[in-house]
């Protein structure tokens, strides 16, 4: 074992995550493997945080129970009491357990255990009420410290911090002290946009705004449906998946030399216009340009030449499917 898991915490020793617990010796996404990542120092414990049926937060990766547990069905369909009846899958006999150890933790008790042996909550919560997981999060580490999130936003492999003002200069200085040796540097805005456009993210204000709908913009796959649930728009939003819509977000890159910016017409072969461009840029990986608009479903098929009026000049384009970083 790697002796670094058992140093002290500080600014200059390696801050390690244990990924679902220290799941070694004990299954993954359990007490057992918190207790044990506890024990064992590490910086933060992590895990994904859903809500039950009955309002009980709990503790999994999945959003459904059939690959860790002896049992079927989804986390969000099903009540605690009935959680708790299951048993995480272990590779040992089950008998180097309690009963207790292989039920399904509640997000309480995982706190518990971070609490306990100083280790930092690193989650990543899978329902709507995040509100609810922080307010409890912070029962157990009332301190002002740091949110670190993974939403991959850019597409990139990294992390978001959220802390208070009178700490920022403080973290700054920390995490470019320990990146020294890296050569990691600062960057900004401009770079954000760029790897998230490569990947065909959505911005909100330009991409998404409070005019297009989810179903336009190719986001349906998060527009639920579910009966008994009402949330903004629903109405208006069912007649239009049952209708289709007339207009579709694409992504396109450049045929000709040219770089697309946000409000350029896209227009057809015979210089209609068929669209808006949302985002676009020099894309730094493909060295071409590239962007997002909204254009009439006709057109939106990938493989689709369009045209992009480019200050009066008409220069061609194609839809393709993102990300544009392969």
């Amino acid at each position: 074992m790697d002796n670094r898991i058992m140093r002290k915490n500080s600014l200059e020793l390696p801050k390690l995550i244990a990924h679902r617990g220290y799941a070694v010796e004990a299954p993954q996404n359990s007490i057992p493997a918190f207790v044990e990542a506890g024990k064992l120092g590490f910086w933060a414990v992590e895990t994904d945080v859903h809500k039950t049926k009955d309002g009980v937060l709990v503790c999994n990766h999945n959003n459904s129970v059939d690959e860790m547990y002896y049992g079927s069905g989804k986390i969000a369909e099903m009540t605690y009491r009935e959680l708790a009846t299951l048993r995480i899958k272990t590779e040992k006999d089950d008998v180097a357990y309690s009963r207790e150890e292989l039920m399904i933790p509640t997000f309480r008790e995982y706190l518990e255990i971070c609490r306990a042996y100083g280790a930092l909550p690193f989650i990543e919560t899978k329902t709507d009420d995040v509100e609810e997981v922080i307010n409890l999060a912070c029962e157990f580490f009332p301190e002002k410290d740091v949110i670190i999130s993974n939403t991959g936003y850019t597409g990139a492999g990294g992390f978001e911090l959220y802390f208070y003002p009178e700490v920022a200069m403080k973290i700054w200085d920390a995490i470019f002290e320990a990146g020294q040796e890296f050569g990691i540097k600062p960057i900004g805005l401009g770079a954000r946009d760029t790897l998230r456009l490569e990947m065909g993210f959505c911005l909100y204000g330009n991409d998404i705004t409070d005019e297009t709908s989810p179903l336009e913009a190719g986001l349906g796959w998060i527009t639920k449906f579910v009966e008994g649930k009402n949330f903004t728009n629903r109405a208006a939003l069912e007649k239009q998946k049952a209708e289709g819509v007339s207009r579709k977000l694409v992504g396109f890159e450049m045929i000709d030399r040219g770089i697309p910016r946000h409000g350029y017409a896209l227009l057809n072969e015979a210089g209609e216009p068929i669209g808006q461009v949302t985002s676009g840029t020099m894309s730094p990986m493909r060295k071409i340009g590239i962007g997002m608009g909204y254009v009439k479903t006709e057109y939106s098929k990938p493989g689709t030449e369009i045209y992009l009026d480019n200050r009066g000049r008409k220069l061609k384009a194609q839809v393709v499917k993102p990300p544009f970083r392969k």
